[in-house]
């Protein structure tokens, strides 16, 4: 069944999807192409609507002269962005959203009957046709994405797909167990590679952060490189969501696939968790939060050492079940533990010491592009602090971390 669609025409900038994901979330599918399309392009996909969007300072003047056949189509266009009534900002909620919502459904007389399931059912169908009878390599890390990424290949393509979790001794507690039983349940090929002494050769006592990333970049490489070579594969999927094509990043892979999938790379975080739910992946999948692709290396502030991953790993996962069991999650999209590189003097008993300081951070974001700090009463941060400084050995003193996004980075390296 072809569902009715509104087209989201990008004049620049970062904005489009944003838009795009709105009109979703109204029930009518949407994708985003560059203005430099064709008319007869976009004629051929007979869209409801078409709504222009852009960074600069006037869209309507933008349309004019980047779009001038804009007016000759035979559908509603909607402008969105500087210089018009309707910001991008306000198509989140309230009047901005009822304008949207009017101009799908009355002025383009859109029914809004599409779902995250129609859009499972024609992804399915997309990387069967593109993968054919060749063979697929997806790393798995944990995470969300990489899940939902490895769930729907093993429902277009099955055991053509190889899932490859590397346990590099940055995940998370319990993480590499529950990922890995998770994933052997799907219709596909898997394999757990333990990668940890080699990681962690090359990663202890190194400081700067560019250089961590730059190592963990080259083992990923040559352990999938490895695999790939052995599953003589030919194709390879990355688990790519929006957020992340905001910052460049691929794997120096000797392997060069014949093609690469990235089904996920027009979603957002929150529709990727949507897909999680409805692929029936299990909760300790569904709700894990989000993780950098640098894993604990990104939170381990300074030289990496065994020590200091070990007590991030325990106080992370203390930190996470406080906030679950408080009913705090309803104000934090995101929270976690950082390990600084600093001892600061701490007093056990009758003695002074020096111990380490962690820092709790907690935001709230709709898309994990800029965020806000979650507030939490003074009684959960002295409880969790008391836990901290009491159960997990080494830590002397604890941080919250009050810095919206911008300017701060939601992680911190």
């Amino acid at each position: 069944m072809k569902h009715q669609s509104v087209i989201v025409l990008n004049l620049g900038g970062s904005k489009a999807l944003v838009v795009a994901k709105r009109i979703r979330e109204c029930g009518v599918y949407s994708e985003v192409y560059p203005y430099s399309m064709e008319k007869e392009e976009l004629e051929a996909l007979a869209p409801q609507g078409v709504i222009v969007t852009g960074a600069g300072e006037d869209v309507h003047a933008d349309a004019q002269e980047k779009v001038p056949w804009l007016t000759e189509l035979g559908c509603p266009t909607l402008e969105v962005g500087l210089g018009t009534s309707l910001s991008v900002e306000a198509l989140a909620g309230g009047i901005g959203k009822k304008c949207l919502d009017n101009f799908l459904k009355i002025t383009c007389n859109c029914t809004g009957d599409w779902t995250m399931t129609d859009w499972i059912e024609s992804t399915t169908r997309q990387l069967k046709e593109t993968i054919g009878d060749r063979q697929v390599m997806v790393g798995v890390t944990g995470g969300v994405d990489s899940a939902v990424t490895a769930a729907l290949l093993a429902r277009a393509v099955g055991k053509q797909c190889k899932a490859v979790l590397i346990d590099n001794g940055l995940l998370r507690k319990g993480e590499a167990e529950e990922t890995a039983k998770a994933i052997k349940k799907l219709p596909l090929e898997f394999i757990k590679v333990n990668a940890e002494t080699k990681f962690m050769f090359k990663l202890l006592g190194i400081d700067d952060p560019t250089k961590k990333k730059n190592i963990i970049n080259q083992e990923y490489a040559a352990f999938f490189d490895a695999e790939a070579e052995k599953w003589n594969a030919q194709v390879l999927a990355k688990s790519t969501i929006y957020t992340d094509l905001l910052v460049n990043h691929s794997l120096p892979l000797t392997w060069k696939p014949k093609e690469v999938v990235e089904p996920l790379k027009n979603l957002f975080k929150d529709e990727v968790v949507q897909l999680a739910k409805l692929l029936e992946l299990p909760d300790t999948i569904v709700q894990r939060q989000p993780f950098p692709l640098y894993g604990l290396a990104t939170r381990c502030i300074g030289a990496i050492t065994m020590e200091r991953l070990n007590i991030l790993r325990e106080a992370d996962a203390l930190f996470v079940q406080e906030v679950e069991k408080e009913g705090l999650t309803r104000h934090a999209n995101q929270y976690f533990v950082a390990i600084t590189n600093f001892k600061s003097a701490a007093i056990r008993g009758n003695r002074q010491t020096h111990e380490y300081t962690l820092v709790l951070r907690a935001v709230q974001t709709n898309d994990f592009i800029s965020s806000d700090w979650s507030e939490m009463s003074a009684e959960t941060l002295r409880n969790i602090s008391r836990r901290l400084t009491t159960e997990i050995s080494g830590v002397g003193r604890v941080l919250y971390d009050v810095t919206a996004t911008p300017p701060a980075a939601i992680e911190f390296e």
